[in-house]
C-alpha cells in the first residue's frame, strides 16, 4: 500500500475547511488535483473517506479514524524537519505549546521573555485551552508540550505529566460583595450567592464540591470562557468564584477583591507539563520546557522564603 505525504495532508486540508474548493485554495493547488488526490487515496484504502453534497463534504467512520493518523504523521514529520533545522541553526526553532488560561499573564511571560533573550531565533505558538482539549492536541503532535492545572480526572497511557506546581486556590468576591469582611465562612454561606465560573468540561467537579457536603451547588450565574469576564463580573456583578490565587495577585494588590475566609479551603490543584511518553522535543522545545520548570522551582523556593539564582535557559549545543 503506496499512501503519500502529500495525501495526508491533502486529507488533513479537506477535514479542517469541509470543502474541496477552499482547501484547494488555502494549499494553492487546483481544485481538480485535490479532488484527483483524496480519490486515489480513498482507492488505495478502498474506503470513502468523503461523503459528498452540495454543501460540502464530512468525513465517514473511516475517515476519522484515517485523520487522527493523518494529523500525527503530518504533525511528527513538521517536527521533524524542525529539529533538524534547530540543529543547523542551534538556536533557531518554533515551539508549539498549549497553556491554561490562568498562565497566560503568570509565570510563561516571564519564561518566554528569559528564553527569547537567550534565544532570539526561536518562535513559539501558544494555544489557549483546558487540560481536555490541550491533551487530545498533544497526543496528536499538533503541540510539543502543555502546560496546564490538572483536572480531578486526568491522565493517559501516551502522555507524561510532569507535576511541577502547586496550585492554591481561594473563593473570590469584590471588596463591596455582603462576605468580604466576613470570618469563618462556611460552603452554606457562600452557596448561597451567584457565581461565575470558568466553562469547562471539568465543572461537575465544582458541582459535587457543594454535593458531597450535603448541599445544592450554587446558581452558576455566568459561564464563560473569558478570564477578562469572568474578572470584570466578579467586580461589577458581585458574583463569587474560585480562582487560583496567582490569578489574583494584581487584584488583591489593587484592592478590588478579596479572598473569602472560607473554613474549607484552599484547594490545591496541580500544574503539570503534558507531553507524548517516549517524544524527541527539538532543542527549542526542551529549552522552553526546562525554563518553565525552573520558573516553578523558583516559585516554590520564594514561597519558603528561599530565593534562588535563575538558571540559564538558552537551547542547548549539540
Amino acid at each position: 500500500m503506496a499512501i503519500e505525504m502529500q495525501q495526508l495532508t491533502h486529507v488533513c486540508a479537506v477535514a479542517d475547511h469541509g470543502q474541496i474548493a477552499a482547501a484547494a485554495r488555502a494549499i494553492a493547488i487546483t481544485q481538480p488535483a485535490l479532488s484527483r488526490s483524496i480519490r486515489n487515496l480513498e482507492e488505495t484504502l478502498g474506503v470513502a473517506l468523503f461523503e459528498r453534497s452540495r454543501q460540502g463534504v464530512a468525513l465517514t467512520s473511516y475517515g476519522i479514524t484515517f485523520l487522527a493518523h493523518a494529523r500525527a504523521i503530518v504533525n511528527e514529520v513538521t517536527r521533524a524537519q524542525e529539529s533538524v533545522d534547530a540543529l543547523r541553526g542551534l538556536a533557531t526553532g518554533r515551539v508549539s505549546l498549549g497553556l491554561s488560561a490562568n498562565f497566560d499573564k503568570y509565570l510563561l511571560p516571564e519564561a518566554l521573555g528569559t528564553l527569547l533573550t537567550a534565544n532570539p531565533g526561536i518562535s513559539v505558538v501558544s494555544i489557549t485551552g483546558f487540560y481536555e482539549d490541550l491533551a487530545v492536541r498533544v497526543r496528536t503532535g499538533e503541540l510539543d508540550f502543555a502546560f496546564v492545572l490538572l483536572p480531578v480526572v486526568h491522565g493517559n497511557p501516551d502522555l507524561t505529566e510532569d507535576e511541577i506546581l502547586s496550585v492554591r486556590y481561594h473563593v473570590y468576591a469584590s471588596v463591596h460583595h455582603p462576605l468580604a469582611r466576613r470570618r469563618a465562612l462556611t460552603l452554606a454561606d457562600i452557596a448561597a450567592y451567584n457565581w461565575v465560573m470558568p466553562d469547562q468540561p471539568s465543572i461537575r467537579i465544582f458541582d459535587r464540591y457543594f454535593e458531597t457536603a450535603g448541599l445544592p451547588p450554587p446558581r452558576l450565574a455566568i459561564r464563560t470562557t473569558s478570564m477578562t469576564l469572568l474578572l470584570a463580573t466578579i467586580q461589577s456583578c458581585e458574583l463569587l468564584s474560585m480562582l487560583p490565587d496567582h490569578m489574583m495577585e494584581h487584584e488583591v494588590a489593587a484592592g478590588k477583591v478579596v479572598a473569602l475566609d472560607v473554613r474549607s479551603l484552599p484547594e490545591e490543584k496541580c500544574a503539570a507539563l503534558v507531553y507524548r511518553t517516549g517524544a524527541v522535543h527539538s532543542p527549542a522545545a526542551r529549552a522552553l520546557m526546562d525554563t518553565i520548570r525552573d520558573y516553578c522551582a523558583r516559585r516554590a523556593e520564594r514561597a519558603n522564603g528561599n530565593e534562588t539564582n535563575p538558571a540559564s535557559c538558552q537551547v542547548p549545543a549539540t
